[in-house]
């Protein structure tokens, strides 16, 4: 298979090179700062957004630095939205900031969109943390919400949706969220 001989050529060759790719758990470290919304640690675990132990995603320098930029944007949105964040805008930040690293027309333009990302979101986690944090269910079902803003969604379906009975999530979303359930899908389908 291609992708095998590609991949055993590649290993071959970092480790002739002793080119390694960014400790997983520096990552994990960097990502879980940003959803905690912890500023000062995102600063001090911040990297510019260089190749280098980032691997080679096109031969292009421009290309390449944008494909990390946008994998980037896309792990900052998912860490946020486990830490909370309304999927909704957690989606729409992504949609803006890689509208903007679409933009950029030299590698500087895009370290600054990067610096910015992160900053943004980490700002956007931070006040977050100060209002409601909502459970994995309450999450999940504001997905489901938004993702059926327009063709319309019933506590039943959702509830279906979740694994759960629609007593269990009407109570926990008037607990977490302090509306009825009813209530916040029909203001949204008109904010919509």
């Amino acid at each position: 298979m291609e992708i095998n001989r590609e991949l055993s050529k590649r290993q071959f060759m970092q480790k002739e090179n002793d080119y390694h790719h960014s400790p997983y758990e520096t990552e994990l470290e960097f990502y879980s700062a940003v959803r905690e919304g912890d500023l000062e640690t995102v600063k001090r675990l911040y990297t510019p957004l260089d190749t280098n132990g980032k691997g080679r995603l096109s031969k292009d320098k421009l290309r390449n630095v944008k494909y990390h930029l946008v994998i980037t944007i896309a792990m900052l949105c998912r860490f946020c939205i486990e830490g909370g964040l309304d999927p909704e805008t957690a989606y729409t930040i992504s949609d803006i900031y890689i509208n903007k690293c679409d933009e950029c027309r030299n590698e500087e333009s895009v370290m600054a969109v990067h610096k910015e990302v992160i900053v943004y979101y980490t700002k956007q986690m931070k006040k977050a943390a100060s209002q409601n944090v909502y459970s994995k269910h309450i999450l999940m079902c504001f997905d489901c919400i938004f993702d059926n803003i327009y063709k319309g969604v019933t506590v039943n379906q959702i509830a279906d949706e979740l694994n759960i009975t629609p007593q269990y999530l009407s109570k926990l979303f008037r607990e977490e969220v302090g509306v009825k359930i009813s209530d916040f899908i029909m203001s949204k389908r008109i904010q919509a």
